[in-house]
């Protein structure tokens, strides 16, 4: 994953990283407000020799203090100091944990030391540090070596009082709340990318790219004025329309020297919109004046006559048992070069039908009297419909619903189709409605068209298999 890919990332899933930096400034800054307040009395102490006569004495005294003053951090901490603190102000503790409550500190090369007592209030902040500094200064002097006069080689002295805190120590508002920003953004990047690899939908162009197969439309969501419009025939300027229109044009262009094409419109689940994309790319290939059928081969649920409107007494399998003809059972569309094949009746044996000499014939049939023939096929993972008719048509259009097909079924479906060696011609992306994941025109579509290059690898593709569909020959009898 490359730093692109991590910015897709974020970019997708912004929501997640906003939720875990909300959570941790969120607990941060309640922790805060639950905790205790603890003010913090800080006082000074110098340490200095006594009954220095010259120079040498001051300089090897102040020395000696100095090797000393870690020595007296640790008393002012032990119980000696500690116990007769508690008597005298009554604090009720034990001396190990008032020691937890105290902070001594000593710098390099000094005789100073900083002394700081946390309490629960300011006054007994003050009452504490001015005890603490008393004790020390009892208890240091009486460790201290004395000269031949009898008096303390070190003399303690007060530099500092005792201050009276005015505002709590603890706890601090905006370090806690910094500190929840620092750890909520890398909780929610986090959460983020967990998030991102336990969600297999296809939600991007990028999701599909990386299956290594063609990506030759992309479609937004259609609205019932989009499917009323453009199934009708209408002259509609939608970001749906659009993007039919450009679907139409790179199947025109692998078209383009080639006649009697029979795509096949499948997808891997139920539910992602294959019936109204064949439908609505059917209608506008018939706008541009070349002939197409539109045939639905979906023995399990149909649904072109559905969408379109149209009865569904006779169809497709009506011509496959032998009761009618072809041409006595297409329904033409409107005023339009487009006819329609419903299905008919349903069958029993939905695989063995469509896998029949019957169909393989039938197909040719079509292939001959049309320039472009759309079959609608049943999902590839329900059933093996889709895989068995692959045998007599050009190619396979995949259509992919975004936010709703998982990686892996989408892997497992284009596999079922590698296996019979189908010909995948491109995939349509469904209700990509991300607006992010296109570039826009600035003439209502937000979605990137399908280049040359795509479209050419489709034309490719539909002309790999020579010879299995013919080209059109002359058109049925009696249209």
């Amino acid at each position: 994953m490359d730093l692109h890919d991590c910015i897709e990332v974020l970019r997708k899933r912004w929501r997640w990283a906003v939720l875990g930096l909300v959570v941790a400034v969120g607990v941060s800054v309640l922790a805060t407000v639950l905790m205790p307040r603890k003010y913090t009395s800080q006082t000074q102490l110098f340490f200095a020799t006594t009954g220095a006569q010259s120079n040498a004495d001051i300089n090897e005294g102040s020395s000696f203090t100095q090797q000393q003053m870690k020595s007296f951090a640790q008393v002012a901490t032990s119980r000696s100091v500690l116990q007769p603190v508690i008597d005298k102000l009554d604090l009720g503790v034990t001396p190990a944990k008032l020691a937890q409550r105290i902070t001594a500190t000593v710098g390099a090369n000094t005789v100073v030391m900083d002394l700081s007592v946390e309490a629960a209030s300011p006054q007994s902040a003050q009452l504490i540090a001015g005890e603490l500094s008393n004790q020390l200064v009892t208890v240091v002097e009486g460790l201290s070596p004395v000269r031949a006069d009898g008096t303390a080689f070190i003399k303690v002295s007060t530099i500092a009082a005792p201050n009276l805190p005015i505002a709590p120590s603890s706890p601090q508002p905006l370090r806690n709340i910094a500190l929840g920003v620092l750890i909520g953004s890398v909780l929610g990047i986090a959460l983020a990318f967990l998030v991102e690899s336990v969600d297999t939908r296809v939600r991007t162009r990028g999701d599909v790219e990386r299956f290594g197969v063609p990506l030759i439309g992309s479609l937004p969501s259609a609205g019932a004025d989009d499917r009323a419009g453009l199934i009708g025939n209408a002259d509609t300027t939608t970001p749906w329309a659009e993007a039919v229109r450009r679907l139409r044009t790179n199947l025109q262009f692998a078209t383009a020297t080639a006649r009697g094409c029979v795509f096949q419109f499948t997808s891997a689940i139920p539910g992602e919109g294959k019936t109204t994309t064949s439908v609505a790319t059917a209608v506008a290939l018939a706008a541009t004046g070349v002939r197409v059928l539109l045939v639905d081969a979906d023995l399990r649920n149909p649904s072109v006559a559905r969408t379109m409107g149209i009865e569904s007494h006779v169809g497709l399998t009506t011509v496959l048992v032998g009761s009618a003809r072809l041409e006595e059972v297409v329904q033409p569309w409107l005023d339009t070069t487009l006819d329609v094949l419903p299905l008919g009746h349903r069958a029993p044996n939905p695989s063995e039908l469509l896998g029949s000499d019957q169909m393989a014939g039938l197909i040719k049939e079509m292939a001959d009297a049309y320039d472009i023939v759309i079959i609608d096929t049943p999902p590839v993972l329900p059933v093996t419909d889709t895989v068995v008719l692959t045998r007599f048509t050009s190619g396979v259009l995949f259509v992919a619903c975004a936010n709703k097909l998982r990686r892996p079924e989408m892997s497992t479906a284009l596999e079922s189709l590698r296996q019979v060696d189908a010909k995948v011609l491109g995939v349509v992306v469904n209700r990509l409605d991300d607006h992010h994941d296109g570039y826009g025109y600035g003439y209502g579509s937000s979605h990137r068209p399908a280049g040359p290059e795509s479209a050419s690898r489709v034309q490719v593709e539909a002309h790999r298999r020579s010879g299995t569909v013919p080209s059109r020959a002359t058109a049925m009898s009696g249209q």
